[in-house]
């Protein structure tokens, strides 16, 4: 029923948008010219910082006001920075088709395309949204195809010698946007702005710009219908000329996007856009999250497999105190589970390769072992369980923590510390070996909770863990809660493994198993 409620929501949503599409009322505007906002209606919002935007788009000449070309269509291409959180500046060539006949370009390039017209654009965000109050807008100021004063008369090709520049698409701004979320279905982006255009062929106006988006976000689910609409983002505006309507859909994450439109309801223009989230790269990289991890004194285990509000890992920020929205945004962590009664996901690795690769990035800077390479040691590992060879594993296990540099954690000064780094540790590798075999940590039972368990085609594997004190201590817990009793009228050989760790030696101090 839930579900049923959501879709009707939307419905009621799309209607309401869908309406605002059909009127029919350009300048050269945002994604089509290659900034940041809407189709042609320029918007507060802004890209990651370090976002490069290379993108082209197929363009009917007709809201370009190209009109002495023969052609219906033509192009442009497009490269965008945003240098900063707070800046961005893009580069556009759109080109010029030589007619047959033309005065204009020489006889070799008629009936071509030939000529690029240049232009760059800027824009800077003078006001973050929520910076003083929740419902306070985003402010951003800018310009575009800025080469040429209006002294000139807006520019033409007939004076560019004087003036260094066409000026088809020169337009100044300022825009402001507020998003407001839709419980279970999206983000509604409203934008209002006030734009004086100065292009050179067509007249000039000062007015206002209005538009809505909203990008759909509904609960995830299994339903690959719910998965492909939610790349979705629907467009609708009135850029001080004409209604547009359109959209944008992204079909890998935020990395590869369509857009399409019908400018005036009737002419269609579209393209791609590629984006390279360059911050990412560096700030986004497990060495760096690694580092977060250790600055806030939090443990992957402490992170993943849970669920949380959507406040507390959206925000992207590279200086944020808490990691969890960086490795959240770096790609490390996913949503596998909506909660609607209590609007939370649950977030945790995607797939076990991503996993695999984290988890053994992290666990070679928390371990730093002096000969062992992590990775290997893991497969070496899980090979002797798969088979069955406990006394070889135990004997790796304890030449692996040896490995270990004493000093690897300074922090290691209390008896808290020490247990708390042992349980990590043990986390860790527990986590490796669960790339390859069924794995269960600190698994709640009837009478109590069993430290680990895994298995495997022919094994079951039960470990119960102390720090300082002793094996059979260990084993008799297991015995004495029935940890093993859930597996016994399994086929597979159940074995109870009980491992003391000592405080002093940093490794393995006793073991002992028993199967069951």
């Amino acid at each position: 029923m839930g579900f049923i409620s959501n879709k009707k929501r939307l419905y009621r949503v799309l209607t309401a948008v869908l309406v605002f599409l059909s009127i029919s009322f350009s300048v050269s505007g945002q994604v089509l010219r290659g900034t940041t906002g809407l189709l042609h209606a320029p918007t507060a919002e802004m890209q990651r910082d370090k976002t490069f935007m290379l993108g082209g788009n197929v363009l009917d000449i007709t809201p370009l006001h190209y009109y002495d070309f023969d052609v219906r269509y033509t192009f442009n291409y497009y490269l965008n920075i945003t240098v900063f959180p707070w800046l961005e500046v893009g580069y556009t060539c759109t080109l010029n088709y030589a007619n047959e006949g033309s005065t204009y370009f020489p006889e070799q390039s008629w009936g071509k395309y030939t000529n690029q017209d240049r232009s760059f654009n800027f824009r800077l965000r003078v006001w973050k949204e929520g910076w003083w109050k929740t419902w306070t807008p985003q402010i951003v100021i800018g310009v575009d195809d800025p080469g040429t004063h209006d002294s000139y008369g807006g520019g033409g090709i007939s004076s560019r010698d004087q003036n260094g520049g066409n000026c088809f698409f020169t337009r100044y701004y300022i825009a402001a946007t507020k998003h407001v979320g839709v419980d279970n279905l999206g983000m509604l982006g409203v934008h209002l702005a006030w734009g004086l255009d100065r292009p050179t062929t067509w007249e000039h106006h000062n007015r206002p710009v209005i538009g809505v988006n909203f990008r759909l976000g509904l609960p995830a689910q299994e339903s690959w219908v719910v998965k492909m609409i939610n790349g979705l983002n629907l467009m609708a505006e009135y850029d001080a000329r004409t209604c547009n309507v359109g959209f944008e859909y992204s079909f890998w994450e935020d990395y590869v996007n369509l857009v399409a439109e019908l400018n005036n309801g009737k002419y269609f223009s579209g393209g791609l856009v590629f984006k390279i989230h360059l911050k990412w790269f560096a700030s986004g990289t497990p060495t760096y999250l690694v580092k977060l991890l250790r600055h806030n004194h939090e443990q992957m285990d402490e992170l993943t497999g849970r669920y949380y509000d959507p406040s507390m890992f959206v925000d992207y920020k590279a200086d944020v105190e808490k990691p969890l929205p960086m490795i959240y945004q770096s790609g490390y962590l996913t949503i596998k589970e909506y909660d609607p009664r209590r609007n939370r996901y649950l977030l945790d690795f995607p797939n076990n390769e991503v996993k695999k690769g984290f988890l053994t990035m992290v666990a070679a800077n928390y371990f730093k072992p002096k000969e062992f390479e992590v990775s290997n040691w893991i497969v070496d590992a899980v090979i002797l369980l798969e088979e069955g060879e406990t006394t070889a594993f135990c004997s790796a296990l304890t030449s692996f923590l040896a490995d270990i540099p004493y000093d690897s954690h300074g922090s290691i000064k209390t008896v808290e510390a020490t247990e708390k780094h042992f349980q990590y540790t043990f986390y860790l590798i527990l986590r490796l070996l669960g790339v390859y075999c069924l794995l269960h940590v600190e698994k709640t039972q009837s009478r109590g909770r069993v430290d680990c368990v895994l298995e495997t085609k022919d094994y079951v594997y039960i470990f119960e863990f102390k720090l300082d004190g002793t094996a059979a201590e260990a084993l008799q817990q297991i015995e004495d809660k029935g940890y093993a009793i859930p597996y016994q009228t399994a086929t597979r050989k159940v074995t109870a493994i009980g491992i003391s760790f000592s405080s002093e030696t940093m490794t393995v101090e006793e073991w002992e198993e028993k199967t069951l």
